[in-house]
């Protein structure tokens, strides 16, 4: 038993470790924990399985499962007197109801924590937990008792050498100094904290110290400095994959400005792609709202406007979902209660909260599906159904990874209608987006599995597609060019008028890292000039 027993807390230490970068994994090393503690009658370490699985779901904010999972471990630890259990039970409930936004709640648990904790020798526990309380003051607002906490955690770790606890709770009241604008304070307990890390090599710690550190450079003016502690920030988080943490860290850099190629707004779109990826709605609605404010500084009102749509239905989404699990929360909290045999009308409470449920899922899943509706809206393009850039930008890396493995190639085409303005000039625009619908509707018709086609901007469009070798992608370049010329579409009502056509640029290469796709486009579109300037009407393409 005692084998088995070191083998369910190694699985369980793994937990520990995926918790935030992976807690899908994560769960599913507590769950295999769980089951085989079960299997062997391990009740101390069934505990701590449900534990570790409400971990999971706290990451994931699935709070009323993580609360149902920390309810069964006290149930559990109390059948069998297990004080730390208890303990660290309660901890964990308190989190959760801090994450999930109740603070009286989770305030309540952490001094259940603390009360049992009085009497025993578990010193990096109540360091913990001490650090937890002045955690839950500084998100309420109250820098003086959430200092005081925290002093005193950072005073039991100091006493009994618990480095790693000393530098998180070091973390939190460089955070508290800096949101008091003490900034001298602030980095002083940011650089100690990063100091003890240093040895330790906690990445994620690390890369939340560096971009904290560059938000109190970046609140005194030091831009370049903030900046390289930004992308210090990034290189820690990115070792580790840690997509939670880039976030806040890309959008840092997307508010600051970056003096390298990259646009601003491509930091936010890294951001939001990365919120999607993770499914936190949170991040979501705060790329969403960057975006937003981006697009409204650059004078882009129409993308401004659609950003800050998206922004309210996610916040509207958020708040409905927010109220089922406040409910679902009530529900469980009834279920778990020990005087509920003692309350008469529990059944109406439940078939009352059980209705509430109901309506505000339903309200979810309308806003859902608003949201659905915006996102599938944002990368289309509206004239022609095509893909927008934005879409292309989303729908690449995926077939861009699917078909690498393979040692396949592809080829990337750029392609721009000869003369657009003279047509436009001629036949008003109606008719000039009518011409574009109808070449795209054409492209459209080409049945090429596995490519791209999208409108990059205005009378320019872009299709990648894998093929067997540099013939099919030239013949495919040729198809499109001469599919558009024979649509007969003219320039102007004189018989002897030329008609509209395409010149087209393209790039014959192995599918190519996403990384280096922007090189590829540039070298398409010096494709496409040559096109151009050899008369129109013509596909330049070349081996990379």
């Amino acid at each position: 038993m005692i084998k088995i027993s070191e083998n369910i807390f190694a699985l369980l230490e793994q937990s520990k470790k995926l918790s935030t970068e992976n807690p899908q994994e994560s769960m599913k090393l507590s769950q295999s924990a769980l089951k085989i503690a079960k299997e062997n009658n391990l009740k101390r370490e069934e505990g701590y399985a449900l534990i570790y699985m409400a971990y999971a779901c706290r990451v994931e904010c699935d709070f009323v499962k993580g609360l149902k999972y920390s309810f069964d471990a006290i149930n559990i630890f109390s059948e069998i007197n297990d004080i730390e259990g208890i303990i660290r039970a309660h901890n964990i409930i308190g989190i959760i109801y801090f994450y999930f936004g109740s603070y009286s709640q989770a305030i309540e648990h952490m001094f259940k924590s603390l009360s049992i904790l009085k009497n025993t020798d578990y010193h990096f526990l109540k360091s913990c937990v001490i650090a937890n309380i002045g955690e839950i003051y500084r998100e309420a607002g109250d820098n003086e008792d959430a200092m005081k906490n925290y002093m005193e955690a950072l005073e039991i770790s100091n006493l009994y050498g618990f480095y790693e606890n000393k530098a998180a709770i070091m973390l939190n009241i460089g955070k508290v100094y800096s949101g008091m604008d003490k900034h001298c304070e602030a980095l002083d307990f940011l650089c100690k904290c990063k100091n003890i890390l240093m040895e330790s090599k906690d990445f994620v710690t690390l890369g939340e110290v560096e971009n904290e550190i560059g938000k109190v450079m970046f609140k005194q003016g030091h831009i370049d400095v903030a900046r390289q502690h930004y992308f210090e920030a990034l290189k820690k988080l990115n070792n580790v994959k840690n997509k939670y943490y880039i976030i806040d860290v890309l959008i840092n850099i997307g508010i600051l400005g970056d003096e390298t190629s990259k646009s601003l707004v491509e930091y936010f779109n890294l951001a939001l792609k990365y919120s999607e990826e993770i499914h936190s709605n949170i991040k979501i609605s705060m790329s969403y709202k960057c975006l937003s404010d981006y697009y409204a500084s650059e004078n882009d009102y129409k993308l401004a406007l659609e950003f800050f749509k998206k922004y309210h239905y996610k916040q509207q989404e958020m708040e409905a979902s927010n109220m089922v699990k406040s409910l679902e929360i009530k529900k469980l909290e009834f279920e778990y209660s020990k005087e509920k045999n003692e309350i008469e009308n529990l059944k109406s409470i439940r078939s009352s909260m059980e209705n509430e449920i109901a309506s505000s899922l339903e309200k979810v899943e309308n806003l859902k599906k608003i949201n659905d509706k915006l996102k599938k809206e944002s990368i289309l393009d509206e004239l022609t159904g095509i893909y927008n850039r934005r879409g292309l930008n989303e729908k690449l890396e995926t077939l861009l990874t699917n078909h690498r493995k393979a040692n396949g190639y592809c080829v990337i085409f750029i392609m721009d209608i000869d003369c657009f303005k003279k047509f436009n000039d001629y036949w008003g625009h109606l008719k000039g987006d009518k011409c574009i619908i109808d070449i795209c509707k054409c492209i459209s018709n080409i049945k090429r599995k596995n490519s791209l086609f999208a409108r990059y901007g205005g009378e320019e469009f872009v299709y990648i597609s894998m093929v067997e070798d540099f013939n099919d992608a030239y013949i495919l370049g040729e198809e499109m060019r001469r599919k558009v010329e024979d649509l007969f579409i003219k320039y102007n009502e004189e018989p002897e008028c030329n008609v509209v056509t395409i010149s087209v640029g393209g790039v014959y290469t192995p599918v190519p890292l996403y990384e280096s796709f922007d090189d590829l486009m540039k070298m398409a579109d010096l494709q496409l000039y040559n096109a151009k300037n050899n008369g129109r009407n013509k596909v330049c393409l070349i081996k990379d």
